[in-house]
């Protein structure tokens, strides 16, 4: 998982599924929290015909070698 600058941890893979910040999730308040993909430095892990592409360099990314 990867902390954002919101403060909400990203989970990219399966298709962005399980990621809070997908544009499907509610805060704690009930609030639609917006969809970040296109912000997202790791979007392209959401894809699984990508992940073999993807080098892995980052220490965050799921990804990582």
């Amino acid at each position: 998982m990867i902390l954002d600058a919101t403060g909400v941890y990203l989970v990219p893979s399966h298709d962005g599924k399980e990621c809070p910040e997908n544009g499907t999730y509610k805060d704690s308040e009930g609030c639609v929290i917006e969809c970040c993909c296109e912000e997202c430095s790791f979007f392209l892990c959401c894809f699984d015909d990508v992940l073999p592409l993807c080098q892995g360099t980052d220490r965050q990314c799921p990804c990582a070698k």
